[in-house]
């Protein structure tokens, strides 16, 4: 068993109610910001999987929606077979590029029923395409200083649903409220809160012995499911994961009745975000090689269904 931690900071609308947490990634219970010794596809699958797995996603929300932060990995990934377009808003790292990958993706969560927020848009950033799939636009009004009106002009043509993130003074939210703002967060008005959770420990090793398991449509369920029985801990989650609110609570403790409800697809891609977040203390070599199977599994999925089309 490992302690984990996750942070939520509240997101207010105009009448300074709350709509939404925003989730963030804790190296402990005393940490006062995101560990800068991970990186950012690090702590987002990190947020997701403990979100979902450890804490649970409505302690977490209270029944509101939840922000989480996606990178490039995480898209690969599959991040829209795993969660719930009503509970959950994609809000994309600054780090992410507009490469026609990642526009696909993000087209492909838009038709899922997904909103998509844009992180951290200020006069030193430059979203480009993304902006054209956006829903949410937080702006970094501290970084934005003088050139945030000139900023809320360029942006108000799109049609975007504003967010004024990094508000720490009563003075900035009457300002940004006067801009057209509708969404608020920042130290004004609540700083993050760390929530507790226990999760069980996996085995890497197990995790992508059954994903290559389930990338062989020749092997069967039952070949799959005593996979699942060879590793508690992994067993655990796919329970977790199929009578989570997202699936509907639906009270299942069979093994094989867990994987027939999550389908193949989408249990790959769960595997594959448990994977990502797995051995945070592994260093950056045992990162960097998980994310490239990762992407090289997606590309190879990819290929596959591009030579099954007539």
């Amino acid at each position: 068993m490992r302690d984990i931690f996750i942070a939520r900071q509240p997101i207010f609308d105009d009448h300074q109610g709350i709509v939404a947490y925003e989730l963030l990634y804790r190296g402990s219970a005393l940490a006062g910001a995101a560990d800068d010794a991970l990186a950012p596809d690090r702590m987002e699958s990190g947020v997701i999987v403990d979100a979902l797995l450890a804490v649970g996603l409505e302690r977490l929300t209270e029944g509101r929606v939840a922000f989480v932060n996606v990178s490039e990995s995480a898209l690969a990934a599959g991040l829209g077979e795993v969660l719930d377009p009503a509970s959950v808003v994609v809000e994309l790292l600054e780090t992410v590029r507009p490469t026609p990958r990642v526009m696909a993706a993000c087209r492909e969560l838009r038709e899922r029923g997904f909103r998509i927020a844009l992180d951290d848009v200020s006069p030193l950033t430059d979203p480009g395409d993304l902006l054209e799939l956006a829903d949410i636009v937080k702006v970094d009004v501290l970084a934005s200083g003088d050139a945030l009106e000139t900023l809320v002009e360029t942006l108000r043509p799109r049609g975007v649903q504003l967010l004024a993130e990094k508000v720490e003074s009563a003075e900035m939210h009457d300002r940004c409220r006067n801009l057209g703002f509708e969404l608020f967060q920042g130290f004004h008005f609540f700083r993050p809160e760390t929530l507790q959770g226990r999760d069980v420990d996996g085995s890497a090793v197990a995790t992508l012995r059954i994903l290559a398991l389930l990338s062989d449509p020749k092997v069967t369920d039952r070949t799959v499911e005593e996979a699942f029985r060879a590793d508690p801990a992994l067993s655990y989650k796919l329970l977790r994961i199929v009578n989570s609110a997202a699936l509907g609570g639906r009270g299942v403790d069979s093994l094989g009745h867990a994987m027939r409800l999550v389908g193949r697809d989408p249990l790959q891609h769960w595997l594959a975000l448990l994977l990502l977040a797995s051995g945070r203390g592994g260093g950056q070599v045992r990162r960097e090689l998980v994310k490239a199977a990762l992407l090289r599994g997606r590309m190879c999925e990819l290929l596959g269904d591009a030579a099954r089309t007539p």
